[in-house]
């Protein structure tokens, strides 16, 4: 199944005809069985055509039934200032956003995806002030994760084999980044993020997300 996957998605060539590594294929310790698929930075674009390939159904494998697989995104820090990171944590932590998050993970918040009460203790603020963004974070095992050196990863989400519901947590995190850039921090709610991706700039790439969220009973 492994070298089935990496011969179909494990490159791509762009535009220009330059070829490129696009994933790689390795163990994990939290899986039971299997193993864990590991992208290269890219963007959607690239993710969209990539991940064609679970658009048909890949029999004999699982990853949303289990009890160890999850799907983590990375996004790059690049750019982001500790207010934005300040931000993005208190956005994806407010319990009256929960519903619209467990509803794109598909899952409660766990040992390995922590959510905590970041507005009742502003230690963690404190000491990301003094040593850096990877301090925002107690440990690594919580929702939004920045102790990674250059990325942000977003470990909330179960795994899945359809290409639709991958598509949409891409876009979430995607969306979420800007989202939390550009919205004041009283703004922060799960309304005002509808509308965001809502916007007619940046439908294109929500596209899987909105239709997600539709059929999940979310009016948009």
């Amino acid at each position: 199944k492994a070298d089935h996957l990496k011969d179909s998605i494990g490159k791509y060539t762009d535009d220009d005809g330059n070829e490129h590594q696009y994933c790689l294929l390795e163990d994990d310790g939290s899986l039971n069985h299997g193993f864990e698929m590991v992208t290269g930075y890219t963007g959607l674009d690239v993710h969209a055509k990539q991940l064609e390939f679970f658009k048909h159904r890949w029999a004999d494998v699982k990853s949303h039934d289990t009890k160890t697989c999850g799907l983590h995104v990375h996004i790059c820090k690049k750019g982001m200032t500790m207010f934005h990171a300040a931000k993005l944590i208190l956005f994806m932590h407010d319990s009256r956003n929960q519903r619209l998050f467990k509803t794109i993970a598909r899952r409660d918040a766990n040992r390995y995806s922590q959510v905590k009460n970041k507005t009742g203790d502003f230690t963690w603020l404190k000491c990301g002030r003094a040593g850096g963004m990877q301090r925002l974070n107690e440990d690594r095992y919580e929702a939004v994760n920045f102790q990674p050196e250059k990325t942000v990863e977003f470990r909330l989400f179960r795994g899945t084999l359809r290409y639709e519901t991958i598509m949409a947590c891409l876009e979430f995190t995607y969306a979420t980044w800007f989202f939390t850039r550009d919205t004041g921090q009283q703004q922060l709610t799960a309304d005002n993020f509808i509308k965001f991706i809502c916007q007619p700039e940046n439908r294109k790439d929500t596209a899987n997300l909105r239709s997600f969220l539709r059929s999940k009973g979310f009016s948009l």
